[in-house]
């Protein structure tokens, strides 16, 4: 099993530019693949769940089938949990 941490950053000066961050780890906690991507985003909920996308479809991509994801919001879970969202 691997999982995936993963971070957003946005910088706060009205352009809409952020950065995903964050890394595929084994189950020995030893490193796979690391990334960053530069994203246009307003939100950290939106770049939290940019993440949530682009992170896994890469893996699967890369080859990687069984993964778990690690996020910090909970409004982001809950919105893929319940698969919508109320805000």
């Amino acid at each position: 099993m691997h999982e995936i941490s993963h971070s957003t950053q946005i910088f706060n000066n009205g352009n809409g530019k952020a950065a995903l961050g964050g890394a595929l780890r084994d189950d020995q906690g030893d490193l796979i693949i690391n990334y960053s991507v530069p994203i246009q985003c307003n939100s950290h909920n939106l770049a939290e769940a940019q993440g949530v996308w682009f992170r896994p479809n890469k893996c699967v991509q890369d080859g990687f089938s069984n993964f778990i994801v690690e996020l910090d919001s909970l409004l982001v879970n809950n919105m893929l949990r319940e698969g919508k969202a109320n805000s």
